[in-house]
């Protein structure tokens, strides 16, 4: 039978924390879609991950700092832990939309059809100028074809993107070596 606590903390505090975050994005996204705006068309800079990331990061690594390892954390073991963070993290939102995406059809169509009206709200004329007509024309046409795992992936790349960034900001400023 699998002990936890014989588990590294190495593995085991990035796990609790990823489920946690987990949960509480799962909860986030659901409940805006359920109240009529779709989650996953605000733009990245006004994202829950922002504040929640950066949060996460630096209870994990603070925990795992002074608790298991008596005060000293390497810039390496930090970004390890919230590697792992965002890896688990991301595989339980990828099956929690996919799963979402089978349930409820709307969650599909909703975020397509919203979609498609901010898309036809921007100047055409320039979109066009950007990138081709043709561009323009085929991801209209490829957006009624997006499925669950298309959203999923989305959902799954915007955070890789915001862990990113926070994940070097937060070892760097938790990081601590042992006094030679």
């Amino acid at each position: 039978m699998l002990n936890w606590d014989k588990i590294p903390a190495l593995y085991r505090v990035p796990v609790r924390y990823a489920f946690i975050c987990g949960v509480i994005c799962m909860v986030l996204v659901v409940s805006l879609f359920y109240l009529g705006k779709h989650p996953l068309l605000f733009p990245l800079f006004l994202d829950f991950r922002i504040i929640l990331f950066p949060v996460l990061f630096y209870f994990m690594l603070k925990e795992f700092r002074d608790f298991y390892f008596g005060g000293i954390l390497h810039f390496w073991q930090g970004l390890i832990l919230t590697i792992e963070f965002t890896l688990i993290w991301g595989l339980f939102c990828y099956a929690v939309l996919v799963t979402v995406a089978a349930i409820d059809p709307a969650f599909i169509t909703q975020y397509v059809q919203q979609l498609q009206e901010a898309a036809l709200k921007f100047p055409p004329k320039e979109i066009i100028d950007k990138i081709g007509k043709e561009a323009y024309e085929r991801n209209l046409a490829t957006l009624s074809a997006t499925k669950g795992s298309d959203v999923a992936k989305l959902y799954w790349k915007q955070g890789l993107l915001i862990s990113a960034f926070f994940s070097i900001i937060i070892s760097v400023i938790l990081r601590r070596q042992p006094k030679l």
